[in-house]
């Protein structure tokens, strides 16, 4: 289906949240193009999504933002294969101090994408976190990509 993507306001300086169409889930982008997509514009996603998590933790010298969901159904691919990061209902606006102390209390996410640390209860969340499950979600993309492709290539 179609989801919608939210340009993660800072609230706490009034902004409002934008939404817009932005195409289909990871998922169902490899289930339907993936044969047609070549290497590097698989890539080009995938360093979209890691752009994306990274310009979030980077938001002020004082605040960054956790996705703490990264999951197959929040990774969209536009009609134009731009990458999209959605659902920042589980994000969190945290400040540098509080990564230290609570930013990470909550156990918030899917959990088959959890990295080893959220999995293991640890007290702080930081980007690194968000990025593993990115690495998480995108292995099982990929390994979900070749095995289509080795099946098309031997009945083909």
């Amino acid at each position: 289906g179609r989801g919608a993507v939210g340009a993660f306001g800072q609230r706490f300086k009034g902004e409002a949240i934008v939404m817009e169409d932005v195409g289909v889930s990871i998922q169902s982008a490899f289930d339907k193009d993936g044969l047609n997509l070549s290497d590097a514009q698989i890539l080009d996603v995938f360093a979209g999504y890691v752009h994306a998590l990274l310009a979030a933790a980077d938001i002020s010298e004082d605040r960054f933002v956790l996705h703490r969901d990264v999951s197959m159904g929040n990774l969209m691919v536009g009609d134009n294969g731009a990458p999209y990061v959605i659902d920042w209902g589980c994000g969190r606006v945290c400040s540098v101090d509080e990564t230290v102390r609570s930013c990470g209390k909550e156990m918030i996410g899917t959990a088959i994408y959890m990295g080893i640390r959220v999995l293991g209860n640890c007290k702080t969340r930081s980007v690194i976190d968000d990025l593993e499950s990115l690495f998480l979600v995108l292995c099982h993309s990929l390994t979900s990509l070749v095995l289509i492709r080795d099946w098309m290539h031997l009945i083909g």
